[in-house]
């Protein structure tokens, strides 16, 4: 996603870390924290991807693996210094960008993330 002020990109790597860095000389602003990675979750391969909304928080998934199977995970960081604001476990696995904004007609209502969640298809036959 595209950030202005300086210029830069927030991305994350198939694993789900985020990073931040600036167009005009390509070095990293900040470099965010993976997925937790102890018994309970391990980080799992993801097509997921960040957006930045507009009250300046990225916003990402994931995927996550435990006992249980592979699930998704909705993360949001702080765009200033990529620190993790919070963490939601999804249902299923979160293999797209989420999207962000305001669902009612008025200007006062908060913000909504939607997120399409299930696994990637397969290649055609």
């Amino acid at each position: 996603a595209f950030v202005d002020g300086p210029p830069s990109l927030v991305f994350s790597t198939d694993k789900g870390r985020p990073y931040r860095v600036r167009l005009c000389d390509g070095t990293t602003w900040w470099e965010g924290p993976e997925v937790a990675s102890d018994a309970s979750m391990q980080p799992e391969f993801s097509t997921g991807g960040m957006i930045v909304g507009p009250n300046g928080v990225a916003y990402g998934t994931t995927n996550f693996k435990n006992s249980s199977g592979t699930f998704g995970l909705l993360s949001a960081f702080n765009l200033a210094n990529g620190n993790v604001l919070w963490r939601r476990p999804l249902a299923m696995e979160a293999n797209n960008a989420p999207s962000i904004g305001r669902l009612g007609l008025g200007s006062s209502d908060g913000l909504s993330i939607v997120v399409a969640i299930g696994a990637n298809p397969g290649w055609p036959k």
